[in-house]
Formats: C-alpha cells, structure tokens, sequence
C-alpha cells in the first residue's frame, strides 16, 4: 500500500490550519459567553445581535406574557415524541417557557410566549398536539402569591453546557443519518415530569413546579458540533492512511512537535554558548525565556492534542437530539409561608433534582441542581449562560401524558373542518380550539334536505331548532319561498319560536296552542270539512292511514272496510250539508254512525247520492251476526273514543267548521307553530294530535305533485322529540316527501325510541337523511352513530362531549361534507313582547271562546247519540280487542 501523499486532498486538514471553532470550544470549559464573540463574514444573526444587547425579543413589548394552560388528550399517543415535535416547532420564537405544575394530587401543564408571538406557540401545540385543549390561564403556576414561600433550583447540565442528556428515541427515518460514531443511548418512552416526584408528598397550598425556558441557540452551535464529528473522522481516516498508533498525531502536530524540538535544541546550544563564552547576562535571560515560555508552549500544544473536553460520541448525540436551544431549567416548591416552611419546600426542591437522574446520559451528562435565593429565582438566567438542549432531551422534561394523574384531561375527539366550513348559511356554531376560532355555517343546501339531530336531553337540541327557525324565518320574511313548521311536544320551542317572528311575517303566523292556556281559545280543524279537503277519496285515505299508524297493533281488513265506509259516507254528506248551510259531521260521528242505526240510516245514508256506498253497509255489517258487528265496531269505537274523551283533541276536531286551514298557511309562505305539550295533554294525547298533524301535513303537501317543481313551496319542518309523536308516518315523509318540498329536522334522544313505533323507522331515516348532528349521547346509541360519522369518531367520543358540543355530518354542493365537532352558539333570544303579541293575534284570528266550543261539540253529541232501534245501539262490556291475525281470518 502506498504512503499518504497530503497533496492526495489539499483542503481535509484546513480545520488545523484556520482552526475556525477555536472560540467555540471554549464554550463548554469556560464562564466567558459564546454569544460575545463577533460574527464572522456577514453572518451575524439579529438574534446574535439582540442577545449581545441583553433582551430577548418580545419579551419586553407592551403585550408582556401570555400564559395558556394546555389539557393533554387520550388520544394524542407517544407524549414524547409529540413533545419533541411541539418543542421543535418553538424554535421559531425568541424565547418561550414550558411548566409543569403538580398540585392536589394532579398535574397541569402551561405554556408561556409574548404575547405578539402567543399564535405561533399556540400553532406548534396544534401541530404535535391536535387534540389537546388550551384556555388563558389566569396566572402563571410559577408567580408566587401574597402569604406564599418559595424555594428553587436550577438543574445546570454538567461536565459542560454541550453535554448530551437522554433523549427520545427516534422513529424510522425521523432525521438525517450521521456516521455511527457509537451506539447511542435513547430511551424509548419518557419518565413522569419531575414535579411527579413529590405530588404524593405535598400538602393542601403547595405546588411543585417544573420551569423550562428555552430561546434558539446560536447557529454556531451546530457548526461546532458538526466541525467535532469531522474532526474524529478525518482523524480516524489519517490515522488509517499512516498507520499512526497515536490518537493526537495528525501532520500540524507532528510539524508543531519537529518545531518544539528543534526551538529546544536549539536554545540548549545557544545556551552552551553562551555559557563557554562567560556570557552570563545572557545565559540567565534565555532561562527566563525558557521558563517563561515552556508552559505557554505545553498549553498550546495540549489545545491543539485534545477535543476541548467533548468528544465526537458526545456531540453525535447532541446533534441526534434536535432542534438546538439556550435552555434555562429550574423547580421550584411554593406553598403557604409559616416556620419551617423554608425548610420543606428545599426538602420537596431537592427530591424533584433528585429525580433528574432518569434523564441522565450514561456516557454524557447529568443535570445538577444549584439552589436559588431571591429575584434568582424568578428570573431566567441570560441567554449566553444557559446549557444547550436538543428538542428530544428537552422532550423528556416537559410533554403532555394524559396517563396521568391530570387535573383536567381533555375531552372528546376534536374533528376540525377540513378547508373552511360553508362560507354562507344559518350560523350555529363556532369552532374553538387552540386558541383559534371558526364560524360555523349550516349550509343552505341543507334547507332542502332531510336532518335528524340525536342528544340526550338539555345538550342544545331545542337550541339548534331555535338557530334553525330563526334563520328561515328571515329568509321568509326577504321573500324566499319557504314555508316553517313546528311542531313541538314540550311547548319551550313553540313559544320560543314565536318570539323570534319578523314583523314582515307577523301576520303569517298560525300558532296552535294545545296547551291550558292556549284552550281559553281552541281552534278547530275538521277533518272532514269539505271546503278545506274537498276530495273525498284522498282525504279518506289521509285519515286510514292516520289510524292505521296510530294504532298499528288493532287492525284488519274488516275493521279497516268499515271505518272506510263511514268516514267516505259522512265526507259526502257533509257536501249536501254545506250547499243547505248546515253543520257538518266531524270525525267524532264515526262512532254514532257506526253504533246508531237510526242516525245512519235515516240521517247520513239518505244525504249520501253514491248507491255503492249505501249498498256497502247491509250486507258488509247489518247482516253480519252481532259478535262480529261488534268485532268489527269495537277497535274503531275505542280509538275515535280517544278523541272525544280528551278535552284538548274534542275541541279542536269536534267543530263543525274549521278556523285553520293548515294548507293555506303553508302554501302562503307562513309560520304554522303547533303545541303539544306532554305535561299538559299527556303523552298518549300530545301523540295523538301531533301525529295526526303531522301526518295530515305530510298529505298537504303531497299534493304539491300537481304543482311544476320549480313552483312547490319548500317546508322546514322542525320536530322536537319525534320520538313522542311516533305515530306520525316519518318513514314515508322522509322516503316520498323531499321531492315534493318537504325538509324534515328530526330531533330524538334516543334512536332506540324511533324502533318504539316502527323497527323499520331506524334504517329509513338513515338512509335518506343528508343531515346528521351528534351531541352527547348514550354508548348504546354512540356504537351505531360512529359508524355513520366516521372520521375516526369513537364510542368514548360521543359519550363525552361537553354540554352543547356536537359532532355534524353535513351535507353541501352536491356531497357530504366531512365530519366535524363544534360548539353550538347560545340560542336567539325571542322577544316575550313579540311572543305575546304573536300568540294573542293568532288565537284571536283561528281561536274561538271555549265555553262557545264546548257548547256547540255537546250540542251535535248529544244530537247525533239518541236512545234507539239498531245493532250496536248499547256499547257493550267486556268485549276484547281483536288480534290482527284474527281479523284477517
């Protein structure tokens, strides 16, 4: 093999030459700041600059410090490596502190910035932390208080400032590969904060906190790192290419130590000279100079034979560590003050020093505490005397573990909008997080789609209905075609509702009241009126089909043929009725007409003109022998019964002459407001006229199928607690409907209690709705529900949300829009002034005085039920419900 020929590579040992580092190396041995030294070839930094002037940028500005406290989050994993990411992402401020609090037997966590800078540090939170939760702390945990006691440390990293410490273990690709100088020491999940260490130790009032300021390190840092790793190297190559056996030779050394000698040799036959010739003057100055001189020449030579005390596995392992900052690390004990206070809060300072230990470099450094008196130990140490950590070793001080003993951990998943939400819409929400705020718009597109929204009860459902209601009432009142229904089974909503009316609608507004109150003035809808439901056909099969979901379990081909018959008969005999200007019958006189002989007969038959129906009635019911007479009658009597015994529902569908016309309101661009309050009506009756509204409803505006499309009157419909009225035909208003301008808002607290009337409803719902808004629901509901969201949504989320958070699944410019969490705003407050004028004219316009009412509905009762001839003239007792399979026998 060949000799080393340095003319091979003229450049590799320039370092000797030009030793560009010198100062540098002398950081990590002497007191004088690296910082000091001044930039070279126009590459001074404005941080150099500032740090020489002794500030730290925004530090001092008029915003002062911002303090946020920060909730870790379940769901963020590896705290470690989020907290290396989250502390590399703060290397663009000038200087920010990151505290670690223990107190009452949990901890807390705060991040600290100016406040020009506090959007950048909140930026790099969200980045490595996104589902962490942040809100403005009120004070900051390291101030000490009025009647407190402080005591401090500052942990400095020893044998010197570029020591390295343990530091998080990198991922498959996570940096840049170096040379492997050495195995590197890294530990794969991060100890507890330090203030851990005595949390189980503190008394009531006292905290132990964990102090870390960190400012970007000056870029020559890193050069000097890098300049040791190429140092070792070409060292190692030299060493190989010349065989040497020594680690300090290199050319300049061995030049250095031929000068030395020969400068020695020299001087000692200088010396002899002079010694021969008597010259003693001059003997004895040149001994002074060799005394003198010896060991400035032994120091320089020793400069250039060593490393300056850190070696290159040692500066490996810092640059594995990261992001380089001027860390100022500190702990502190404060508590109330009091004898022997002092005392304990060194006590509990010294134990957290001593659980430093767990981030200590077997082959690097460790961190030493040195105890602080006074403004020490409030004030961070200047820049240029700070040690110098990596991202990963600070990392290990101060990251966010929600395994811990939190004092408050962060809630349910947050699913931030992708892009911005729909720019234009009815505002519900805000999207808060981080520090940061978004509008939340329901897009308009979903005026015209189907919605359920799911909550358990007093989450913010009725707050959204009330958003919603708001927003199309101004859409109405600028003159959109739109029309609102509302309909609500607890009765806050529908007067809120109404306290929210523009003065351009207010004479648009049918509100009807089921409620105590609002029975000082009933309304009346005849379902048989003709002059509001003139087609007989279709409007006998609205009121089948009203039964039938109603009361699905009782019902036959039998029972169904007569009720058919009867309501188709009284509708034809309320046209000759109303020609001669008489009352006509209601749907209470199903029952004479089916139990009175007389009364159909000599009354209602002989006002029918279809002989069809009149022949139907001999042989498909008088002929039949009574038990099956009474078969068929009885289901019907007892449902219609329902009607004429609850007070609420007699008055509204027993006058003769309706005072609403629900299709008017609608197809006018109205408001119609329906109030069926359970507490006032019971469940059972609040069902029944709610339903039988809504399903009357549903056949209005079916009828828009005549109409072009571009001319149908879209309906809102908004229905609170659905499942109350789940009698009404959901299933087919949500399948048949949207075509014909129907958007129905479902609201439920429970999706079991949609499978109550109809197992099918479930599914149907889901599969036509473009709409879906989640808040706090229960787990059986919320294993169904993530499915539907999806978007990484979980079980534990749903059954965690905050009051008046939700989770919305939209729907807007022809797709589904990805899922998202927000916080709903507070609802629009109804004006009562307004409330109580809407109402009164509404009650004045469709309502008629009770005693009035019940007068006349007594009065056609009584009429239309006499004593006489007939099957079925006594209503009999003990007579059982029929099965469905028996009716179909």
């Amino acid at each position: 093999m060949s000799r080393w020929d340095p003319t091979d590579d003229a450049g590799i040992f320039s370092w000797e030459k030009e030793r560009p580092i010198e100062d540098a190396l002398r950081y990590t041995a002497l007191d004088e700041p690296l910082y000091d030294r001044p930039p070279r070839e126009g590459r001074a930094l404005l941080l150099d600059r500032e740090e020489e002037a002794g500030s730290i940028p925004g530090a001092g500005a008029a915003g002062g410090m911002v303090t946020y406290e920060v909730f870790a989050s379940r769901l963020d994993v590896e705290p470690a490596r989020r907290a290396e990411r989250l502390i590399a992402g703060l290397a663009s401020l000038p200087s920010c502190a990151l505290m670690v609090a223990a107190g009452n037997g949990s901890l807390r966590y705060f991040i600290e910035a100016p406040a020009e800078f506090a959007r950048q540090a909140l930026t790099a939170l969200s980045a490595a932390y996104p589902q962490a939760e942040v809100e403005e702390a009120r004070s900051s945990p390291w101030s000490k208080g009025e009647g407190e006691e402080m005591a401090a440390a500052r942990l400095q990293l020893r044998p010197g400032r570029l020591a390295p410490l343990a530091r998080v273990e990198m991922g498959p690709g996570a940096r840049a590969s170096l040379s492997q100088l050495s195995i590197t020491y890294a530990l794969s999940d991060a100890p507890p904060p330090l203030p851990v260490a005595v949390m189980g130790l503190l008394q009531p009032g006292e905290r132990a906190v964990l102090r870390l300021d960190l400012s970007p390190a000056p870029a020559v840092i890193a050069a000097h790192l890098r300049q040791v790793i190429l140092r070792h190297k070409m060292r190692q190559d030299y060493m190989r290419q010349a065989r040497l056996h020594y680690q300090w030779q290199s050319p300049v050394n061995d030049a250095v130590t031929l000068v030395l000698g020969g400068l020695l040799l020299m001087g000692v036959l200088l010396g002899m000279s002079f010694y021969r010739q008597g010259e003693m003057e001059k003997l004895l100055a040149l001994g002074a100079v060799a005394l003198a001189g010896t060991p400035l020449a032994l120091y320089g030579w020793g400069r250039l034979a060593r490393d300056s005390g850190l070696t290159a596995e040692q500066a490996q392992e810092k640059m594995l560590a990261g992001a380089l900052f001027a860390a100022d690390l500190k702990v502190a004990a404060i508590g109330p003050a009091g004898p022997g206070a002092r005392e304990r809060l060194l006590a509990l300072v010294e134990r957290q020093a001593d659980a430093a230990r767990s981030v200590a470099h077997p082959g690097g450094g460790a961190l030493v505490p040195r105890v602080l008196k006074g403004e020490r130990a409030m004030a961070p140490s200047p820049p240029g005397r700070r040690d110098i950590l990596g991202s990963g070793e600070a990392a290990l001080l101060f990251h966010l573990d929600a395994s811990l003993p939190l004092y408050r951990p962060a809630g349910a998943r947050m699913v931030l909008p992708r892009g911005a939400t729909a720019p234009s819409g009815c505002k519900v929400g805000m999207v808060i997080w981080q520090g940061r705020e978004m509008p939340v718009h329901m897009p308009d597109d979903m005026l015209g789609k189907h919605q359920l929204v799911v909550a358990k009860t007093q989450r913010g459902k009725s707050s959204l209905l009330l958003h919603l209601a708001a927003y199309v009432m101004n859409k109405m009142a600028n003159g959109e075609r739109l029309s609102l229904l509302v309909v609500d089974p607890h009765g806050d909503l529908a007067r809120a509702v109404t306290g929210l009316v523009p003065d351009a609608l207010a004479e648009r507004v049918a509100y009807l009241d089921f409620s105590h109150e609002g029975l000082k003035r009933p309304v009346g809808l005849n379902l048989l009126d003709v002059r509001l439901f003139p087609e007989r056909d279709l409007q006998v099969e609205r009121i089948i089909s009203m039964f039938h979901r109603l009361y699905p379990l009782a019902w036959g081909a039998r029972m169904e043929g007569l009720l058919r018959a009867a309501v188709a008969c009284l509708h034809m005999a309320n046209e000759a009725r109303v020609r001669r200007g008489e009352d006509q019958y209601t749907i209470l006189d199903v029952v004479p007409m089916i139990m009175n002989q007389t009364f159909r007969r000599e009354e209602v038959l002989k006002q029918v003109p279809d002989e069809g129906l009149i022949g139907w009635w001999k042989p498909n019911f008088e002929d039949q022998p009574p038990s099956r007479r009474l078969e068929m009658a009885q289901p019907i009597v007892n449902r219609v019964t329902r009607w004429g015994v609850t007070e609420a529902a007699k008055l509204f569908v027993g006058q003769p002459s309706s005072t609403v016309d629900p299709r008017a309101v609608l197809r006018g661009g109205g408001v119609l407001v329906v109030n069926v309050p359970v507490g006032d009506l019971g469940e059972g009756s609040a069902m029944l006229i709610g339903a039988s509204l809504l399903n009357l409803v549903a056949g209005l505006i079916e009828e828009q199928v005549r109409v072009p499309r571009e001319e149908r009157q879209r309906v809102v419909a908004l229905v609170d607690e659905s499942a109350t009225l789940g009698a009404a035909d959901f299933g087919r208003m949500l399948s048949e409907l949207a075509k014909y301008g129907l958007s129905l808002v479902l609201v439920t607290q429970s999706l079991e209690r949609l499978k109550q009337y109809d197992e099918r409803l479930a599914p149907m719902v889901f599969a036509n709705i473009d709409g879906l808004t989640v808040f706090t629901v229960s787990a059986q509901d919320a294993r169904y529900l993530q499915e539907e969201l999806g978007h990484g949504v979980k079980v534990e989320d749903l059954v965690s949300l905050p009051d008046h958070e939700a989770y919305a699944r939209w729907w807007s410019e022809g797709e589904t829009m990805p899922t998202f969490r927000f916080r709903l705003l507070p609802p629009p407050l109804p004006d009562e002034g307004r409330a109580e004028e809407v109402r009164r004219r509404s009650a004045e316009r469709y309502g008629r005085p009770r005693q009035e009412v019940e007068a006349k509905v007594r009065e056609l009762m009584a009429a239309r039920m006499p004593a006489g001839e007939g099957p079925g003239l006594v209503l009999p007792t003990g007579v059982r419900e029929v099965e469905d399979s028996e009716y179909e026998l």
